[in-house]
């Protein structure tokens, strides 16, 4: 399938259809983040796992609200009530405390007045109950995270609460990173005449640490077969996913293509229907993934985010679809003369919600990236869009 341009849409069917379990292993709940969960985390106990006190304030029965109650007993969070509520009775309560037997209300502290001699009047008519009820939000046996979950920080509050402080999780696959072409230079030195710092590589261990998967860069291969040869060998020895930077096109230093083939690897596309990005190259050798963006920074970054992450989250058991994607209306005009392509253009989200248009020359203006915070998206065939009109959109 070399050199026939393939859509989006078919290129990420194409890897999916490449996908094969990396396997699964124990982790803590805190390492797991950016994993994807193997199981599904069920609830221990209920919860609330008692009839629990929602503000600070006087536990009593709802029938007496109009009378003066008579102080029993001090109830702070974590302490179990001695003493039942009967009728004139009330006991103090504080947030997140066990509502005594009896009670079928709390009264807001700073709604009742007490007095010297331990008795306590409601200033108001009458009230909320101000419990949360044991088992409202969970009862034990139910699912708090179900399997293929992506987790994220959100999610450790409830396995906290469910004691998981272990769980089963999809292995994360170890990514390598090549950078290939005679003018690059690592960001720390000053480019020669004719050369450029190298920022694809350190973009894309950005991409891939912002979900915590790790990754291993090494380093710029010239623009030799041998050297990319022997970079692409060392890859295969640590990594499941090797990312080649450049040397995709047709070029006569475009390298890539032809030693993957030459290693045996099948290439499933090479080239796409989409701006930046078109000569977009993946193939699959065993149980290794071969991924290769274009050298300009856009078209790597773009890439990056609609191709490769959805994969990513495909292989390890996850939800490929789960990307923040919406519409919002277009506050500029915007033509193009073909529309052969899906194109992908850095916008800024206006705070009053609307595309703001930015200055964007090309996929090979890396400083649109950092200015943007938001790819807006037309489709393939679309030649113009009007201000006001509304616009698919894919945040950064």
């Amino acid at each position: 399938m070399a050199n026939n341009p393939v859509t989006l849409e078919a290129a990420l069917q194409l890897m999916f259809s490449s996908v094969q379990p990396l396997g699964v292993h124990e982790a803590s709940f805190l390492d797991a983040i950016g994993s994807v969960l193997a199981e599904n985390i069920i609830a221990d106990m209920d919860m609330p796992p008692f009839h629990r006190a929602a503000v600070d304030g006087f536990a009593c029965r709802a029938a007496d609200i109009k009378q003066e109650l008579r102080l029993i007993e001090t109830i702070a969070a974590g302490y179990v009530p001695q003493k039942q509520i009967t009728p004139g009775e009330c006991s103090r309560i504080m947030t997140g405390a066990v509502v005594p037997e009896g009670a079928d209300v709390i009264l807001m502290v700073e709604d009742c007045e007490v007095s010297d001699s331990n008795t306590v009047r409601y200033l108001k008519d009458e009230t909320k109950s101000n419990i949360s009820l044991r088992a409202e939000e969970i009862r034990s046996g139910e699912i708090l995270v179900p399997a293929g979950t992506h987790l994220s920080v959100r999610h450790i509050p409830t396995l906290a609460s469910a004691g998981r402080t272990t769980v089963t999780v999809s292995r994360k696959p170890k990514i390598a990173i090549i950078s290939t072409g005679d003018e690059l230079v690592e960001p720390e030195y000053k480019p020669a005449p004719a050369q450029i710092r190298n920022s694809n590589a350190y973009a894309m261990s950005a991409q891939l640490r912002e979900r915590n998967l790790e990754t291993v860069y090494l380093g710029i291969a010239s623009d030799d077969m041998i050297q990319l040869n022997k970079k692409m060998v060392e890859a295969e020895k640590i990594a499941d996913i090797i990312i080649f930077s450049g040397a995709v096109s047709m070029g006569d230093f475009d390298f890539v293509p032809e030693v993957l083939r030459q290693n045996g690897v099948n290439i499933l596309f090479h080239g796409l229907y989409a701006k930046p990005g078109q000569k977009t190259i993946f193939g699959k050798k065993g149980k290794q993934w071969y991924f290769g963006v274009p050298g300009n920074p856009v078209s790597s970054f773009v890439q990056m985010e609609f191709l490769l992450m959805p994969f990513l989250k495909k292989l390890m058991g996850g939800d490929p679809e789960a990307a923040r994607q919406f519409k919002l209306p277009v506050g500029f005009d915007y033509k193009r003369k073909k529309g052969r392509n899906k194109e992908f253009l850095p916008v800024k989200i206006h705070k009053d919600g609307y595309l703001e248009q930015i200055a964007y020359r090309g996929s090979g203006h890396i400083h649109a990236v950092s200015q943007a915070d938001a790819f807006m998206i037309l489709e393939r065939d679309v030649l113009e869009i009007r201000k006001g009109e509304w616009a698919d959109v894919r945040p950064i």
